[in-house]
């Protein structure tokens, strides 16, 4: 199992196709293809299943997969040490984050550390948290900032804020006073059927829509679905339905767009933090990264 085989069998596995991946690593298909059916061969079995659409693994693919993703972990923390060993601030540092968060926090992180550690190389991943938390299990990531929806054992986490929840409704919606609460217009809020522009299934803010409906035994109907807080709020400013945003939104978009915000109560915010894995060899470099998004945090 050398660096090249792990490297097609695991460009595979995430690209499900044999095809994107023999484009990925710059090869011919039919190369990359002969690359894997030699691995099969030497190991004595399949590593995937072809049968599938898109390809999947075998059980011996999946110990495969396990113990080269290990593999590649204990490459990177060896190199890691030694660059710590010889006090060199380069290096890289592989920082997931998801969609919606990176275009407030990066601008941010970011510039400020590289002027600091000019030779650092930053490899940045966008992903919604599902995918973030499996990158960071297989250790294609070091680090992954997301707000923090149930913890996994097997990950550390530092906070950076927390997140404030607001229904976001057109002007004059509701016939009161600017700057009240959601628990405070609640009885305006009860004689409507709120018209929901909200995001898609299984993204975590729908999620939250669906448990403050609930719990507070509030009618309504789905007017749209979109799949960022930042259309949704587009959207209700020009008169369409309302919604529910987090406070980065509102901040970016409060003085751009006419719409009237009312904070929920604080068991719906969220943390923001940034995780890594349990046992992962912090460097002095990745030490100062975090420092650095500590004292950042009165920015975010």
């Amino acid at each position: 199992m050398n660096s090249y085989e792990i490297e097609a069998v695991l460009t595979v596995y995430k690209e499900k196709s044999f095809t994107r991946a023999a484009d990925i690593m710059h090869v011919s298909q039919p190369s990359l293809s002969r690359t894997i059916a030699n691995i099969e061969h030497t190991i004595g079995g399949k590593i995937f299943d072809r049968s599938l659409s898109p390809i999947g693994l075998t059980e011996l693919g999946k110990n495969y997969i396990d113990t080269a993703c290990r593999i590649n972990n204990l490459l990177f923390e060896f190199d890691t040490k030694c660059h710590d060993m010889l006090k060199v601030k380069t290096g890289t540092i592989r920082l997931g984050i998801t969609r919606s968060r990176a275009h407030y926090y990066l601008p941010v992180l970011i510039p400020g550390f590289l002027k600091k550690f000019p030779y650092v190389d930053f490899k940045l991943q966008e992903n919604n948290t599902s995918g973030l938390l499996l990158q960071l299990k297989e250790g294609s990531i070091d680090f992954a900032i997301f707000t923090l929806w149930g913890k996994d054992p097997d990950l550390v986490y530092r906070p950076i804020s927390i997140e404030q929840l607001y229904l976001c409704t057109p002007p004059g919606y509701l016939p009161v006073p600017k700057g009240q609460s959601f628990t405070e217009v609640l009885p305006q809020l009860r004689e409507k059927c709120l018209p929901l522009v909200t995001l898609h299934k299984g993204q975590r803010l729908r999620k939250i829509t669906s448990e403050i409906l609930r719990d507070y035994r509030l009618d309504s109907k789905m007017v749209l679905e979109v799949g960022a807080v930042e259309i949704a709020e587009r959207i209700c400013a020009q008169q369409i339905g309302v919604t529910f945003a987090g406070d980065l939104p509102k901040k970016v978009l409060e003085n751009e767009l006419s719409l009237d915000y009312y904070r929920l109560p604080e068991r719906y915010h969220l943390p923001v933090v940034i995780a890594y894995r349990k046992g992962f060899f912090l460097s002095a470099l990745y030490h100062e990264f975090l420092e650095h998004i500590a004292a950042s945090r009165d920015r975010l």
